[in-house]
């Protein structure tokens, strides 16, 4: 009976857990909030202007589903976000754009090919022009850094 009522209360009180949800996990609420959850970020146009006028160094690749260059692409840039993730130190955020969802932020920064990826830091944009190697990524990244903050 006793572990009956035990089992009936642990029960009880995960069910609240799940219930009670802090406002600012709604990524529409607090777009920020899920930025150290996924190794790439899923961006909506209106994060990507944001990230325009950041301060922070991003890494964003925009996509379209019906790519096959996109798709061989995809574990790419995953493992460059994953490798990211892991060394915050460098502070790279890395970020997926989807066509048509981001097509706002991809006409007004003339994206027409794709994959197309784009590094972004303190309101200035520059191309990635190198083979598509998780280390070019990051080479590409500290390189773009460099140039806008060289000490």
């Amino acid at each position: 009976m006793k572990q009956k009522w035990a089992e009936q209360k642990k029960d009880e009180g995960s069910s609240s857990i799940k219930k009670d949800k802090s406002p600012n996990e709604n990524p529409i609420e607090n777009p920020w909030s899920r930025m150290f959850k996924d190794p790439v970020q899923a961006l909506s146009s209106q994060d990507i202007f944001r990230i325009m006028k950041g301060n922070e160094l991003w890494v964003v690749n925009f996509y379209s589903l019906t790519c096959i260059h996109c798709k061989n692409f995809e574990p790419t840039f995953k493992a460059f976000g994953e490798k990211m993730q892991k060394q915050m130190n460098n502070k790279i955020y890395v970020g997926n754009a989807l066509s048509p969802d981001c097509n706002e932020a991809m006409s007004s920064l003339g994206i027409h090919g794709f994959p197309t990826v784009k590094l972004f830091y303190k309101g200035k944009v520059e191309d990635f022009n190198m083979p598509r190697t998780v280390d070019n990524l990051e080479k590409s990244a500290e390189s773009f850094r460099k140039k806008i903050d060289p000490w």
